[in-house]
């Protein structure tokens, strides 16, 4: 159907007609053509008394376009694995425009990219001949462990994220026992997140998916879980049980905009600040840090990234619920410069205390790096640092 003409007196009566019975009617929303939701911003301006306020009637689109997007990746897993890999990497291009373009969105887009991210990645590892590189579980620990933190999911979100951070978890452990490394540490934290999704998901009344359910049957069975044991029961179920595609409840109460995402957001220093901090090389520097940060549930694991820096507890403050405010001194010291120099300061979740890959000694296996286990909360803030030479007679 063309665009009509707007300056048509009948089509603006009509328009308005069909807008007032939009209001009472929100189905109609997104039966709207693109050009006809552009009429309405322009008669909603012209004529406020004669036509409603449509709420989210935008939103509404949006909403429905990121639930295709899903069902597309999902009726994709019958496809052949190049057309698949196509449709699996259009989407997520998709999903982050959406993000960029409708913040109420941003959370479940950018939690429904990375999941689509990290499938992509599992069938391009599993595909390869040599599927236990090491080098390609770098990539897939950073996306499972982002798309595993997303706040406002329910159980049957969660568990799927919970099984996808299985999944790559049991990735990286065939690599570990594979490298001839002792593996005895990290065994014990992947059967311990084994546990404890297992118990999750009894709690829940929810039923795993086909990797999930013949893992725990297995690791049931063993007597002895070694790492070599293990490794046996993983292997043939990663090859033979494909990762099944995310699904969100778009028609919930609250909508997806009930999907939140941990952030921050650092006042001080400021971004755009020229000021040189200068200072007697050797000695400290304490550069006043100030952030408000948001959707974190434990605050312990916030660090400072400069080299990871971890804030004392008694420097955030609590402002509502997994709300703080963060005010602190990051202490800087280096020798000397010949002049003035950036360092990049920023906030994020460190969790390489907690991961199962980190239980081992990275510097002897070298194939996941410390970023692989921190999530940005913040954009880095540039800070204008002069370690000069120490002053004659001091």
């Amino acid at each position: 159907m063309t665009e009509q003409n707007i300056e048509d007196p009948a089509y603006i009566c009509n328009l308005i007609l069909v807008f007032n019975a939009a209001s009472n009617c929100p189905v109609m929303l997104s039966l709207f053509d693109d050009y006809t939701q552009k009429h309405y911003s322009y008669l909603k301006d012209t004529f406020p008394h004669l036509v409603p306020q449509l709420k989210n009637h935008q939103m509404s689109i949006r909403r429905k376009f990121l639930n295709q997007v899903l069902e597309r990746v999902a009726a994709a897993e019958h496809r052949n694995p190049k057309a698949r890999q196509n449709i699996l990497e259009t989407s997520i291009q998709d999903l982050k425009q959406l993000s960029a373009i409708e913040p109420k969105l941003s959370a479940a887009a950018n939690c429904a990219a990375l999941y689509i991210q990290c499938q992509l990645l599992l069938a391009k590892i599993i595909s390869n001949k040599n599927w236990l590189n090491p080098s390609l579980l770098s990539p897939l620990q950073s996306s499972s462990l982002k798309s595993s933190l997303e706040k406002g999911l329910n159980s049957e979100e969660v568990i799927c994220l919970r099984q996808l951070r299985l999944r790559a978890l049991s990735l990286q452990l065939m690599v570990l026992i594979r490298s001839n490394t002792s593996a005895l540490g990290p065994c014990e934290a992947f059967l311990e997140q084994a546990d404890s999704l297992q118990r999750f998901q009894e709690d829940q009344g929810l039923t795993p998916d086909s990797f999930t359910s013949a893992l725990f049957r297995d690791l049931d069975s063993l007597e002895d879980p070694k790492p070599g044991t293990v490794a046996r029961v993983l292997q043939p179920l990663l090859q033979s049980c494909p990762c099944p595609s995310l699904r969100l409840n778009v028609d919930s109460p609250e909508g997806l905009e009930r999907v939140k995402q941990a952030s921050a957001v650092i006042h001080e220093p400021a971004a755009d600040s020229e000021s040189v901090h200068k200072f007697t090389a050797g000695l400290v520097l304490g550069i006043t840090m100030d952030a408000e940060i948001e959707n974190v549930e434990n605050i312990k694991n916030v660090k400072v990234k400069v080299q990871l820096i971890l804030p004392r507890l008694a420097d955030f403050r609590q402002q509502g619920e997994l709300q703080y405010r963060l005010y602190t001194s990051v202490l800087l010291s280096h020798s000397i410069w010949s002049e003035s120099c950036h360092v990049e300061m920023s906030l994020v979740l460190d969790f390489s205390d907690t991961e199962a890959s980190a239980r081992n000694n990275q510097r002897n296996t070298g194939w996941l790096k410390i970023e692989d286990n921190t999530i940005e909360l913040s954009k880095p803030v540039k800070v204008n640092i002069s370690p000069k030479a120490a002053k004659k007679g001091i």
